[in-house]
């Protein structure tokens, strides 16, 4: 599936199903739902539970100091889940994904490989944009 057709579909099935939580007594976790390594160019699924809404979602170097890696940061969001599009990062670097909560709380993933994707048009308009360019993302909000 392309881009644009997730994006359309993801625009269709954006259901909001209950209120997100404002706050939890749950720890704070992060979980891929999406194919795995991810693609240059493609997309990733990812969810927060626990926690305080709202949340940001950062791709990093899996190694301290946990450097930002790619131009893109996702959110605020007060869905527990994005599809997150156009990940411009290159084929062969070692990230994490991060979810952050309000309150400044941290989860981490595992660490994972981007491969090459169908395309990497997304590196070349990534390169002249600023680090604080914002995300091609869709917000999922799912009652737990």
């Amino acid at each position: 599936m392309n881009l644009k057709a997730l994006a359309s579909l993801s625009c269709s099935m954006v259901a909001v199903l209950g209120a997100p939580q404002t706050g939890s007594t749950e720890p704070l976790t992060i979980q891929i739902q999406s194919e795995l390594p991810p693609k240059t160019c493609g997309y990733i699924v990812l969810f927060a539970t626990g926690g305080t809404t709202p949340y940001i979602f950062i791709i990093r170097d899996p190694l301290p100091p946990f450097a930002q890696v790619g131009p893109h940061v996702a959110g605020p969001t007060g869905a527990n889940g994005i599809i997150w599009g156009g990940l411009a990062v290159p084929a062969d670097t070692p990230v994490l994904f991060q979810v952050e909560d309000a309150t400044g709380t941290v989860a981490r993933s595992d660490t994972t490989e981007f491969v090459k994707g169908d395309s990497d048009e997304c590196l070349q308009t990534a390169d002249s944009r600023s680090s604080k360019t914002e995300a091609q993302y869709s917000e999922i909000t799912v009652q737990s």
